[in-house]
């Protein structure tokens, strides 16, 4: 004779499957009026969760002349960087940033290359956020 398991006793149905990623396609907008800007200066800071990078341009006093240079570089004991832009990346990002950055380094010859980071679109149910 079996036995009947009490209500208590049932197993609890199985908790439904977690959803796979979901790739989308990026759609890459400039807002209008977004600048451009020079920058040959830059630093990076990281704390516990971003990286940060500052970019800064730097610009060197007017010199016309050889005496103008010695004059003027004389006076001076800083040269003022300005900075043109500042962003914040996650840790968890930062590497496909620099690998992005890694491989649009210029070929002799080339034309403009567009390089993106792949899992950009890549978005996790889970958490609902970039992975």
């Amino acid at each position: 004779m079996t036995k009947t398991p009490k209500k208590d006793e049932q197993s609890a149905p199985a908790a439904p499957a977690a959803p796979e990623g979901i790739m989308l396609k990026v759609d890459w907008h400039f807002p209008e009026g977004l600048t451009s800007k020079f920058a040959n200066h830059l630093v990076v800071q990281r704390d516990e969760n971003e990286v940060f990078v500052s970019f800064f341009e730097l610009q060197p006093p007017v010199i016309m002349s050889a005496e103008d240079a010695k004059e003027k570089l004389k006076s001076q004991t800083t040269i003022r960087a300005t900075c043109v832009a500042k962003i914040a990346v996650s840790q968890s990002r930062w590497a496909g940033f620099v690998k992005a950055i890694q491989e649009t380094q210029p070929v002799p010859g080339s034309q403009v290359q567009a390089i993106t980071d792949d899992s950009a679109g890549s978005i996790s149910p889970k958490k609902g956020k970039r992975r």
